[in-house]
């Protein structure tokens, strides 16, 4: 189901949660969509950053990188 369809079988403001390969907000935004939601991916992928920049801090026992 395309999400035009299912935003014209919804009588309720519809909200998505953002997946790969979702169309931009303003396309969504203009077929009814009312929310897109992150969910916690925003969360995860600073947490991946988080963990490689721990990381290289470790592996070269100084926080230079930080300054880069």
């Amino acid at each position: 189901m395309t999400s035009n369809q299912i935003v014209n079988s919804c009588s309720l403001p519809l909200n998505l949660l953002t997946v790969p390969n979702l169309p931009d907000f303003a396309s969504l935004a203009s077929l009814g969509v009312m929310r897109v939601s992150t969910g916690d991916f925003v969360f995860e992928k600073m947490m991946r950053n988080l963990s490689a920049i721990m990381k290289e801090i470790d592996e070269n026992q100084n926080a230079d990188s930080l300054f880069e």
